[in-house]
């Protein structure tokens, strides 16, 4: 040190001017050197501030359901416009009334400050900054004199690389507030079970006051020294001209709170599912309604008392013209150990009963191989090593399609998946993405798929009632405002699907409800009384509903009749009333004339099962111009399609396989550029059809 300094004093004696300037141009120069390349090499750590907790919102709920961070903090994140502008304003009057002005450090408030430390021997007042807090935020050191230094130079850092605006975010999302809170949103709403957006004087104070001494004034409730730091805080602002001595007076009188909010938990199953499949979204905004979620909950607790012991329930409701998810009850009671409540039943896999009836029966529709009117013996009958029977264990000889249906008889549905083959019917539902799920993988799908010898969920059959509301249409379910619409898939002509909504809308008669009469539903009770369910739907919603064990046991003689439709009823009743009817749902004068006739003396009758509808190309027309282009540079689709023949279909475009074992009746083609186009039509039986097009 000693030869330095002598160094330094014969320089300045000695050197000219210029000689003077230069070193100190060299010892500045040098220095930013020195700091550039250590602030490239040891940038600020800021983890921390992107470690907030993930927040899913629902529409009337900002905050629906909020995890904790990875270190178990609760850390909300907190922008500008999030927090109450006057308290803004305090907090930097009382913490740092220069933060605008510096650039990361105050030297006053630093010779201030280490004077009195010097002179007492003891901290009188504090020379940190508000980023040099900031700075001790994001990486948590010792209070030694070592990392004062270290949170200084970390300063200057944060101030070249981040706007104040977002300095003074980091503080607030930051400040400590006691035990595992940080930032001023978490600790508003766990202190005072509210948004930050709006704060009384008293609890301004409060929140000004916490991160000074955040363990001395809460421990488990807080202290007689957090009230005494509140009230010095307010008589502070009081004298700053915030407020009148009338509103000091009333806020002093204010107690502290009293205990702790819980945060919002109200969708736990949908938010750990939405939480898995967006884990870098930081704010999930969902489509649920927590006002509908929350009366569904309560109905749902409410039918426990009459349902047997031991059972849990799940409840879908869908809004079917756009998809959206509005409420989603994945178990009454997501903390029940008994019921094994942390269980997603809503995604389980149970045997559906007879729930899958009406869309083999619309298959069968489509076929022509049947009609809601076609003459069907329900009787005692044997398929190979398969016996089945009705839940009644009766026969009722000669009935229509339509009542087999309405009845739920098993003999005429084991009858027509017969007749169309299970494989066909479970390559239709693969094809719109609806993939169940057999005990045994390796044996090929029987008969009892008809009875629900399968595994489903319930969110498969909501998605399959969906469609028949929307006119034959199946996509999926739409959980958050930014996914993107599914692709739509045609599972059904719109006819069959006014046809089956026009039977099950008689499901009422059958249950003698007439107040059902607007709903169209289909209940179903699996083997051994181990599930039931029903799904319902009408011009504007889709309710789906499970009801059973976790275990899968039995749970007595209630059946999806008996337990699940008038839970469906009050779920209903409590929903918004649709804007439209179902003539505008379903614009079909007579659906039951748009299927092809077939004999109705009998279903097994030769001259209906033997007279097959020959193959045709509807669409595109032979020798037509398509104005397919939609933009400068992209075009738009196109759809194929095709009735009649033995499915599976192939669809050739230009002699090049497009699209190869499809069972429905509606492809669609996307083009790559304008041209013409042959487009062959094949089916199983090798019948062709062929048409050529030009494309524009």
């Amino acid at each position: 040190m000693r030869f330095g300094a002598l160094l330094y004093r014969y320089f300045f004696r000695h050197s000219s001017k210029n000689a003077k300037l230069l070193f100190v141009m060299l010892f500045f120069v040098t220095s930013v050197f020195l700091a550039v390349v250590v602030d490239y090499f040891f940038p600020v750590d800021t983890s921390r501030f992107q470690d907030i907790s993930i927040v899913v919102a629902a529409e009337d709920k900002p905050l629906a359901h909020v995890f904790q961070t990875k270190d178990e903090k609760w850390r909300l994140g907190t922008s500008l416009k999030d927090v109450d502008s006057c308290f803004i304003k305090q907090i930097l009057y009382r913490e740092d009334r220069y933060f605008w002005l510096h650039n990361g450090i105050n030297p006053f408030s630093l010779l201030r400050a280490t004077s009195q430390w010097l002179i007492n021997g003891k901290v009188i007042s504090g020379g940190s900054t508000l980023t040099m807090q900031v700075a001790r935020l994001l990486e948590p050191r010792p209070r030694t004199l070592s990392s004062k230094f270290i949170e200084i130079f970390r300063s200057f850092q944060l101030e070249w690389h981040f706007p104040k605006s977002q300095l003074l975010q980091m503080y607030l999302t930051l400040a400590p507030y006691g035990g595992n809170i940080e930032g001023i949103q978490a600790a508003s709403w766990r202190y005072f079970g509210k948004s930050a957006q709006h704060l009384s004087p008293s609890e301004a104070a409060l929140l000004i006051a916490l991160p000074q001494a955040p363990r001395r004034y809460y421990h488990h409730s807080f202290t007689l020294s957090a009230l005494q730091a509140r009230n010095r805080i307010l008589v502070q602002l009081h004298e700053a001209g915030f407020f009148d001595k009338a509103t000091l007076m009333a806020a002093q009188d204010e107690p502290l709170p009293g205990q702790r909010f819980a945060l919002p938990r109200y969708l736990p199953h949908l938010a750990y599912r939405l939480k898995r499949l967006l884990p870098q979204q930081k704010k999930i905004e969902t489509t649920v309604q927590i006002s509908l979620q929350n009366k569904i909950q309560h109905l749902a607790s409410q039918a426990l008392n009459i349902y047997p012991s031991g059972v849990n329930i799940a409840v879908l409701v869908v809004h079917h013209p756009t998809h959206n998810v509005l409420a989603y009850l994945g178990s009454i009671d997501f903390f029940s150990v008994p019921r094994q409540g942390q269980i997603d039943y809503i995604r389980a896999l149970r045997s559906p009963g007879s729930t899958l009836k009406p869309f083999i029966y619309g298959l069968g529709f489509e076929e022509g191989i049947i009609h809601p009117d076609t003459l069907v013996r329900d009787d005692e009958k044997t398929y190979g090593n398969y016996k089945p029977s009705n839940f009644d264990k009766e026969f009722h000889g000669m009935v229509t399609i339509e009542n087999a249906l309405l009845l739920s008889l098993n003999i005429p549905v084991v009858t027509t998946l017969q007749s169309l083959g299970p494989l066909k019917f479970l390559g239709i539902l693969e094809e719109v993405g609806i993939t169940p799920v057999f005990p045994d993988p390796l044996k090929p799908p029987g008969l009892s798929l008809a009875l629900g010898g399968v595994g489903m969920t319930l969110e498969q059959l909501t998605v399959l009632y969906q469609s028949l509301a929307d006119r034959g249409e199946i996509a999926s379910l739409r959980f958050t405002h930014n996914q993107p619409k599914g692709e739509a898939y045609q599972l059904f002509l719109p006819q069959t699907a006014a046809l089956l909504t026009q039977i099950l809308q008689k499901s009422s008669e059958i249950e003698g409800d007439s107040s059902l009469s607007s709903i169209s539903f289909k209940t179903g009770t699996s083997y051994g009384h181990r599930d039931a369910w029903v799904v319902g739907y009408n011009a504007s919603h889709v309710v789906g509903i499970w009801i059973g064990r976790p275990d899968g046991a039995p749970f007595g003689t209630g059946t999806g009749a008996s337990l699940a439709v008038p839970l469906m009823k009050q779920i209903f009743q409590i929903l918004p009333a649709p804007r439209f009817s179902r003539k505008d749902l379903f614009p079909v004068k007579n659906a039951s004339f748009q299927i092809r006739e077939v004999q109705k003396v009998g279903f097994r009758d030769p001259a209906v099962s033997s007279q097959a509808v020959p193959l045709q190309l509807l669409f595109p027309i032979h020798d037509t111009t398509i104005e397919a282009f939609a933009g400068n540079s992209s075009f738009g689709s196109v759809s194929l399609q095709a009735v009649g023949g033995k499915r599976p279909y192939t669809w050739v475009i230009n002699q090049v396989p497009y699209a190869c074992q499809v069972w429905r009746p509606k492809t669609v083609w996307t083009p790559s550029q304008k041209g013409f186009y042959t487009i062959t039509l094949l089916d199983a039986q090798g019948q062709s059809k062929s048409a050529h097009v030009e494309i524009n």
